[in-house]
């Protein structure tokens, strides 16, 4: 990442020229795409997330409907307890939260707008901010913070002072929350379309990586929408928030139990799930195999909850180990693998799941009928 640093301000530099404020996250979406993207001419340098809906395999309806999660922040207070859930797709940015309720067509995201019109200053829209790096970018920024220790506003400014482009930059303790978040343009000033007034009134909206409101973590919220017809969602939850050390790194449910707060807070229905004692019971073993929820309620999707958990190879990792070697990968997707098809006493998981897709269209067998 280091020796690419030139090349991810080169390609930044425009966007500041242009009269946008940039931030660690604009770095950040530039170094995924050199992980990400690393098959693409320049690295997806020009490829927009609206692009999709145009050209490729997504426009041709032969791929599935890609949905990129991130988190509203506000600097200066608690992303817990302000955040909502912020989506992008190919078509549209924006959020079906009762606090902001509104999306915005995405070719025009960054246009300086006011109650739905252009800003008189400006007068035009702005195209080709949806750069898809830099939308992966807002989704995983889990360094964005609206409360800053001070000893990290020292490190930063030290790591600064070591690059020739940012030697004469400095990070306050005031300005640092605004560094690491993502600053979009709001697309909704003025228009009072949530029941929230500080997404009305400000001119920015802020975002980060999904997990820094608890609902964001597994990314559920935008395919538990009425309108979007989602009878069956598999939930990977690969976080590592468990302390205990018999299981330390593991998901321990909180974040489904989250999710699920979250939509019902929203007036959205939601399979009923286990309480988190419940989760934690080690003879219940609901974070050591996959489990069906909601599976016998029409009212709501049915939930396969699929928790990262040892098989064959640990994968409790840091979230901030960046580098893997390539056995340690190959150990992941073995063991990833194996959750679903190599593990001892559910041998029959995988006819299970194809049972619970034909039953949502109304067939059974009697195998089926032994595992539903």
């Amino acid at each position: 990442v280091i020796k690419n640093y030139k090349d991810f301000f080169a390609s930044i530099d425009a966007k500041e020229k242009a009269g946008f404020d940039t931030s660690l996250t604009d770095l950040w979406g530039r170094a995924m795409s050199y992980q990400v993207l690393n098959t693409i001419e320049n690295y997806g340098d020009g490829l927009l997330l609206s692009d999709l809906a145009r050209e490729g395999v997504f426009s041709t309806y032969d791929s599935p409907f890609p949905i990129i999660v991130s988190s509203t922040g506000r600097p200066g207070t608690n992303s817990k307890e302000w955040g909502d859930v912020w989506e992008w797709n190919p078509f549209q940015t924006g959020s079906l939260s009762p606090n902001i309720s509104a999306m915005v067509d995405l070719p025009i995201i960054g246009t300086e707008t006011s109650n739905g019109t252009t800003s008189p200053k400006i007068g035009m829209c702005t195209s080709r901010f949806d750069n898809l790096g830099y939308t992966f970018g807002t989704s995983s920024a889990v360094f964005a913070k609206s409360d800053v220790p001070f000893s990290t506003v020292v490190g930063l400014n030290a790591l600064l002072s070591k690059f020739e482009r940012l030697s004469d930059r400095t990070v306050t303790s005031e300005g640092i929350a605004n560094f690491t978040y993502a600053a979009v343009p709001n697309p909704f000033q003025g228009l009072d379309a949530g029941t929230d007034e500080w997404y009305s009134e400000n001119s920015d909206i802020y975002l980060g990586d999904g997990g820094l409101i608890g609902a964001g973590t597994l990314p559920l919220f935008p395919l538990l929408q009425p309108s979007r017809e989602v009878d069956v969602i598999f939930v990977v939850d690969a976080s590592g928030d468990y302390t205990e050390s018999a299981n330390a790194g593991y998901s321990d449910g909180r974040f489904l139990i989250s999710s699920a707060q979250y939509a019902k807070q929203t007036g959205l229905p939601f399979a009923e799930l286990p309480t988190q004692e419940q989760f934690l019971n080690a003879t219940a073993r609901l974070l050591q195999a996959v489990s069906f929820f909601g599976c016998h309620d029409e009212s709501v999707a049915t939930i396969v909850y699929i928790p990262n958990h040892f098989v064959t190879h640990e994968t409790n990792t840091s979230t901030y180990q960046l580098s893997y070697p390539d056995d340690q990968i190959q150990s992941f997707m073995n063991n990833s693998a194996n959750i679903i098809y190599g593990q001892a006493g559910y041998e029959d998981l995988p006819t299970c799941i194809g049972c619970l897709l034909i039953s949502l269209a109304g067939h059974s067998s009697e195998q089926c009928d032994q595992c539903l």
